[in-house]
């Protein structure tokens, strides 16, 4: 019998690695893990179990195991090796040794590093957050939020051809990173600016706040970040109702409605390995840690001092 290693959240406090059976179906293939990624955003929010029960089912990703109440195995981009030595991406949680449907994976290009392949995931994220704001070349653009997926929609944005391009974070650290990948930072001590377009994607009240309080007139909000079940309290009394403002959410999991006669989930994949070939993501210097020292990693998360933008786990 073959066993594999596994990451569960037992509860809202606590993260292990457990080894249990390798669940084999008809016409899977067994694939070697090589690295996984993980998603802060919303791996922190489920492992804190802040998943409202309402979106239990929504939220379920391949291959996951549990419940969203624990204990539960969760996680969504996994680079993984053939007994053929061929590399793939796929969605599933963090684990070392992994059965899957072969209709699920996509092999991953010869010239990709293996590192930069796990970004596919979250990139999608971003792409489908630069659709929904569809932003103009001529347009002052603010991103409140610095953190791994607001740093992704940035490199977007810049690949895309946006050249206006500021960026709003609290973190002292996460601003300078912003300002080393060449982007104007946005602050208390910016003169005062008005912006045609804004990315939220901080998950603070404060954040969209400071989307919704520096918006030129008719400006477009594109809020990216997810907030499980927590309560967010922001002023629309003012310059929201004035400035005729909008605020959209932005969601990777279906392909935005007014871009379906030109893309669907395939292509999309397609066009993000395309972005990945621009040297311009090297710069990202993402700590790579053991499997094993997931459930620290997670125990930071937990307490919001995650240290790094995001990690990569190796197996």
């Amino acid at each position: 019998m073959t066993f594999a290693k596994s990451l569960w959240h037992i509860n809202s406090n606590q993260s292990v690695i457990q080894e249990s059976p390798l669940s084999q179906g008809i016409g899977h293939i067994q694939l070697q893990s090589v690295y996984s990624l993980i998603s802060p955003g919303t791996e922190r929010t489920v492992a804190l179990g802040q998943v409202p029960p309402a979106l239990n089912e929504i939220m379920r990703v391949p291959y996951m195991e549990g419940q969203f109440d624990f204990p539960i195995k969760y996680g969504y981009s996994v680079v993984a090796r053939s007994v053929e030595g061929n590399n793939y991406h796929l969605m599933h949680p963090h684990q070392n040794l992994i059965s899957v449907d072969p209709d699920c994976i996509t092999e991953i290009p010869a010239d990709l590093p293996l590192w930069k392949a796990c970004l596919i995931s979250n990139l999608e994220t971003a792409l489908t957050a630069y659709w929904d704001g569809d932003p103009q070349p001529q347009e002052k653009i603010l991103l409140v939020g610095f953190g791994w997926i607001g740093s992704l929609i940035a490199g977007v944005l810049k690949l895309k051809g946006c050249q206006d391009i500021w960026v709003a974070e609290a973190s002292s650290t996460r601003a300078a990173q912003a300002r080393q990948y060449g982007f104007r930072i946005f602050n208390e001590e910016t003169p005062q600016q008005e912006f045609d377009l804004a990315f939220h994607s901080s998950a603070t009240a404060e954040g969209l706040q400071t989307c919704v309080d520096n918006m030129n007139w008719e400006g477009r909000i594109v809020e990216v970040s997810w907030y499980g079940n927590r309560m967010v309290n922001i002023n629309l009394g003012e310059n929201f109702h004035y400035k005729r403002l909008t605020i959209q959410s932005s969601q990777v999991s279906r392909i935005p409605k007014k871009m379906q006669t030109l893309w669907n989930i395939s292509t999309r994949k397609s066009e993000v390995l395309r972005l990945l070939s621009n040297p311009w993501w090297d710069q990202l210097k993402i700590p790579v840690v053991p499997f094993e020292e997931a459930p620290i990693i997670f125990d930071q998360l937990r307490k919001n001092h995650p240290g790094s933008l995001t990690y990569l786990l190796k197996y």
